[in-house]
């Protein structure tokens, strides 16, 4: 298996995981490099798969993606495992590569297992706003404490004892090199404590405004939002975030005129002429 290897831009991408990108855009692409996604798997609510957020699990590639429920449009990135990944921010590296391959830019005290908080505060990022405490839920023994920028955010396993609004965590885990970051979240917002209250539910811009995406076979047209019927097989298609429309006119618009306005199709259908068969068989 080839390691997944992605740049960082916060609050936009990682890699060609784009927020705003459609479910079946991503699912298109990571079906389509099987030795580099071997495991894919979907996860969504079969009594409300339209009102509940749709997950996809890449276990061999240590990242999750998750999808809002209406438009299934990827709202969250988070990388849960940094040792099944090779991430880069600028060009330097989040995480030392465990497979030997050469990275881009060493980090000193940098560690396998995910970034450090000194890494983050002091060389990646750099400083930030206090950051968030989740206390733990029933059962479990530590907090998160989350290191927000804007567009990422880090969580970090803290105890609820070494908590307190009065006390200084951040000068306190800067100092340290022992706090390993657990996972990275990538999102549309200023803060992730900003951002959750609108996951879901913000509107996102078309995912060809962001400059991240490189003008190559990745970039589709806008999607169709609403199509039209009309008499003597006239179908009028409009593109979403635009007034723009097209029209397919059955009988008269060709295969080429299709792909020039909706792109290259994921897969061809071959129909069989029934037709034709007495023919064939005739002459045999």
């Amino acid at each position: 298996m080839s390691l997944f290897s992605a740049q960082l831009f916060p609050g936009r991408a990682l890699g060609f995981l784009v927020l705003g990108a459609t479910l079946h855009d991503v699912l298109t692409r990571l079906k389509a490099e099987p030795q580099r996604f071997p495991k894919i798997e979907l996860l969504y609510s079969p009594d409300r798969p339209v009102t509940e957020p749709v997950a996809v699990d890449l276990p061999a590639n240590g990242v999750r993606l998750r999808f809002d429920g209406p438009e299934q449009r990827l709202r969250l990135i988070e990388v849960l495992d940094f040792t099944k990944n090779h991430i880069t921010f600028k060009e330097r590296d989040l995480v030392r590569p465990v497979n030997g391959s050469t990275p881009a830019s060493p980090i000193p005290d940098d560690s396998t297992s995910g970034p450090t908080f000194r890494q983050v505060y002091h060389r990646l990022l750099g400083p930030t706003y206090d950051g968030e405490f989740i206390p733990p839920v029933a059962g479990q023994e530590y907090g998160i404490y989350v290191l927000s920028y804007p567009g990422v955010a880090f969580n970090f396993k803290l105890h609820p004892s070494e908590y307190s609004p009065e006390k200084d965590v951040v000068s306190t885990f800067a100092s340290a090199s022992s706090q390993v970051a657990t996972s990275m979240a990538v999102f549309s917002g200023d803060s992730w404590a900003d951002a959750r209250p609108t996951l879901w539910t913000e509107i996102l811009p078309s995912i060809k405004s962001t400059s991240v995406i490189p003008r190559g076979k990745d970039v589709y047209p806008d999607e169709i939002s609403l199509i039209r019927m009309y008499g003597g097989g006239k179908i009028q298609l409009f593109r979403k975030w635009t007034n723009n429309s097209f029209v397919i006119n059955l009988g008269e618009t060709t295969p080429q005129d299709l792909i020039m306005e909706l792109g290259p199709p994921n897969a061809i259908y071959r129909r069989n002429d029934q037709k034709m068969v007495i023919h064939k068989n005739a002459n045999n």
